[in-house]
């Protein structure tokens, strides 16, 4: 079987759409980080399903942008929600702070996401900070907090979440029930190669296979980047979707 390379990535033939552009709706944002601050990465992602833009200000914090807004477990997603209140101290000394991203699940399950570098947040307490604002944060903001470092953040993980985001930027139905009916019947795993040469959709097929990992229709079992020999296999066979 022929090697799944970039060539066929642009084989797409005329019934591959792309949304037609519209202007983004601006960030929920409470505060924006500065232009120019030390150590600073502040750049912005798009949100398709939502089409509002989401900001960032460090390539960690993207890092975790482009795993949420790829994972079929998270409908929604604020960045640099409002701050919350808490105290510190015998003395109930008030303090604020501002978590990076507000996270609304499909279960409604809603968490307030802080990241940070592992190092930094041992060097600073952080860990400690985030368990007090836990105990004391409002039900009505968030159900739990959870602090995400690079340890979590895995780059293969990563990559599979940008190239969902990339699928995601197409629309194309034909491709997409082409590979739902396929995932269908599949029994066991098979490579992304495999799949797509059962569809006959090449490009087409690729992206769909992408769109259909970002919805957990599909899985893959074999560690690496998602490629035409990464092995994936059903969850639609097997009655988890």
């Amino acid at each position: 079987m022929p090697a799944f390379t970039p060539k066929h990535l642009l084989d797409c033939p005329d019934t591959q759409t792309f949304e037609v552009f519209a202007e983004p709706l601006p960030s929920r944002a409470s505060r924006f980080p500065a232009l120019k601050s030390k150590g600073s990465s502040r750049g912005e992602i798009y949100c398709a399903s939502s089409g509002r833009i989401i900001v960032y200000e460090s390539a960690l914090e993207r890092r975790a942008a482009v795993i949420c807004l790829a994972s079929p477990d998270v409908v929604d997603i604020w960045d640099q929600p409002p701050p919350v209140i808490y105290t510190i101290g015998a003395g109930g000394i008030e303090r604020r702070h501002t978590f990076d991203f507000r996270l609304v699940l499909k279960n409604s399950c809603r968490i307030a996401v802080a990241v940070k570098p592992y190092e930094r947040a041992i060097a600073t307490c952080f860990f400690h900070h985030m368990r007090l604002i836990a105990r004391q944060l409002d039900r009505s903001f968030a159900d739990k907090v959870v602090v995400l470092t690079e340890r979590e953040l895995d780059p293969i993980a990563v990559q599979h979440a940008e190239l969902v985001l990339i699928a995601r930027r197409s629309h194309d139905p034909e491709a997409d029930a082409a590979i739902q009916h396929v995932a269908a019947s599949l029994i066991g795993a098979v490579s992304v190669n495999q799949l797509v040469d059962r569809t006959g959709l090449q490009g087409r097929g690729f992206y769909a296979i992408a769109r259909a990992i970002g919805i957990g229709m599909l899985q893959p079992v074999s560690y690496g980047p998602l490629c035409g020999y990464t092995m994936v296999k059903s969850l639609v066979s097997e009655g988890r979707l």
